[in-house]
């Protein structure tokens, strides 16, 4: 143990620990040691490993090299550069100075270039590339979501141009300027440096970043075996098209038949199946094939010069590289979605679970209060309205005339009570219970009503107009007491008429409409806001008896059948009480 904490270098924290000891026979104890990484190991590791990874893909995409051993038509380091950043921060930008630097300075030179020129070049491209590298990652965090790019369709049209296009084009101006002024660039066009340098960078952003990234952040792979069979299917598509594409096994190659058409159906299939991680993968396997067979004159693009067939597969890969990542971000946010109005839906169910008992508790607690009501406190009433009776029929003349008037009064408001407690509890039962709907000949019910209204006030000269045929499809018990509450209504406020008129109809229109219209006294519409409110009166006890209810018992009976009540009305001239069953088919056969 003291060898052990002797050999430890200084500032490492370790524990060192012995192990428990077995049961049985006894070997040679051993001892384990445990050390914590620290932070700045970690974050060395990582610069030389970016250092390497950069130096490694520049050097790779130098062998490609046609306009000049600098620039290369493909330049998989940018992107390794752009999603390193991405991944780790900007703080490791002097690794991709680095890389950089051992690229260029190795990179082969005209001969007679002495070793201050190389390092001078090698110095400034380095710086260059670190630089596009940085305000492609400022860009793309302040822009374009950051490392999220690749799950929105406007992100991955902001990555493309912040980062694809215009960044990108820092770098390939520093190194186009910096090798003509080093005079490197001799014999070779100055704009179809840059071109071919900002085209190679930003084929690199488009594929490679995108790759490293949406890898990264989600590195687990977890398909079933439908999907295995799926992806299968779609890498031998992939390999066939591209045989028969870049490759003289079919003996097409050579003859450059436009056959890169081919892989769009392959590019919607992979980022529509396989989101933004899969289809770049597939897009990647595609232009390996692509390079491959372009660099050996084969294919699609092998069609003019090498420069020229340069060109056209760079605008091939980064044509197909916005495919797919734009078809897998318009999927991602199809997805997302779905899972929110799932999660709305669910959450709204659990609100609806919780309402719904509130609302059952709330009936119960109704339920209990009618009860009590009809029970409880119609009991006394009656107590008192009986014991007025008796002694009005018994103790009548032992009483004067301001006594007598007393209890007149007392019967009376007692009944006027009992009256307000029966009308509260029909306004408390048209709001429980199920609707019973069938088929209810509406027209029959007013004529019952109106046979009973002309019985009980035989002294009443009423013209009744009822329309026949009317019919709708409703719970019958509550809409005949909408239809008696109504025509109750203008019996009563037609008693001052000389010639009283009660119609029920029905209007035809968008939406059918039922009335009922009489001739009396009408009211003033500015008040017509208070009619369905209970115990709301436009007009005084004295003039017309009533306790207000039964305009809000009609309101809460059509609302449960899903229609609505309205009014109109002149004063002296009459008023009319619509209510409508839309969730039905109202018929009318005069």
């Amino acid at each position: 143990m003291n060898l052990a904490r002797s050999v430890l270098p200084l500032g490492v924290r370790a524990e060192v620990s012995r192990p428990a000891e077995p049961k049985g026979f006894l070997f040679f104890q051993g001892y384990s040691i445990n050390a914590r990484v620290k932070p700045a190991m970690s974050r060395a590791a990582r610069m030389i490993g970016l250092v390497a990874a950069y130096f490694i893909a520049g050097m790779a995409g130098m062998r490609l090299a046609h306009v000049h051993a600098s620039i290369s038509p493909v330049s998989p380091a940018a992107g390794i550069a752009l999603g390193a950043l991405l991944l780790w921060g900007a703080d490791f930008w002097p690794a991709i100075f680095a890389g950089a630097f051992l690229v260029n300075v190795t990179a082969h030179l005209p001969e007679g270039a002495s070793l201050m020129l190389r390092i001078v070049q090698a110095v400034v491209i380095g710086g260059g590339n670190a630089l596009a590298a940085l305000v492609g990652v400022r860009l793309v965090n302040h822009l374009a979501n950051g490392c999220k790019a690749f799950r929105r369709v406007n992100d991955v049209f902001r990555y493309i141009v912040l980062a694809g296009a215009i960044s990108t084009a820092i770098g390939a101006t520093i190194g186009a300027l910096t090798l003509r002024e080093c005079g490197l660039l001799e014999g070779h066009p100055y704009g179809h440096a840059w071109l071919t340098w900002w085209m190679a960078d930003m084929v690199g952003v488009v594929l490679v970043a995108p790759l490293i990234v949406t890898w990264s952040l989600k590195p687990a792979v977890r398909l079933g075996m439908n999907r295995v069979v799926e992806a299968l299917l779609l890498l031998i598509s992939l390999l066939l098209v591209s045989a028969l594409n870049f490759s003289n096994l079919f003996g097409l190659g050579d003859k450059h038949y436009p056959l890169a058409f081919l892989f769009i159906p392959l590019l919607a299939w992979a980022a529509l199946r396989f989101e933004a991680r899969g289809a770049v993968t597939f897009v990647a396997a595609i232009c390996c094939f692509a390079i491959n067979g372009t660099v050996h004159s084969l294919g699609t693009f092998a069609i003019a010069k090498y420069g020229g067939s340069v060109l056209m597969l760079q605008m091939f890969i980064c044509v197909a590289v916005l495919t797919a990542l734009v078809l897998a971000a318009a999927v991602a946010e199809r997805k997302t979605a779905e899972e929110q109005v799932c999660k709305l839906n669910q959450e709204l169910e659990h609100r609806v679970q919780e309402r719904t008992a509130q609302l059952e508790g709330t009936n119960k607690e109704l339920e209990a209060f009618c009860y009590s009501v009809s029970h409880d406190l119609r009991a006394p009433l009656r107590t008192v309205r009986g014991f007025s009776e008796v002694l009005m029929e018994q103790y009548k003349p032992q009483l004067d005339a301001r006594g007598q008037d007393y209890l007149r009064r007392t019967c009376e408001a007692s009944l006027q009570m009992d009256k307000l407690i029966e009308d509260l509890l029909k306004l408390s039962r048209v709001s429980r219970g199920e609707l019973q709907r069938a088929d209810v000949d509406l027209s029959a019910v007013a004529q019952e009503i109106a046979k009973a209204l002309a019985v009980a006030e035989p002294d009443r000269r009423v013209q009744f107009d009822i329309s026949p045929g009317i019919s709708a499809k409703g719970d019958e018990r509550l809409l005949r007491v909408v239809i008696d509450n109504l025509m109750r209504n203008s019996w009563k406020f037609t008693k001052k008429a000389a010639e009283a008129r009660i119609t029920f109809g029905c209007e035809d229109g968008e939406t059918s409409a039922f009335f009922v219209r009489d001739n009396g006294v009408g009211f003033d519409m500015a008040y017509a806001g208070k009619l369905f409110g209970v115990f709301q009166r436009l007009h005084s006890a004295n003039e017309f008896a009533g306790s207000g209810v039964g305009l809000a018992i009609v309101q809460r009976i059509v609302v449960r059948h899903g229609g609505r009540v309205w009014a109109e009305a002149k004063v002296n001239e009459g008023a009319t009480f619509y209510f409508t069953l839309p969730s039905t088919n109202a018929s009318s056969n005069p």
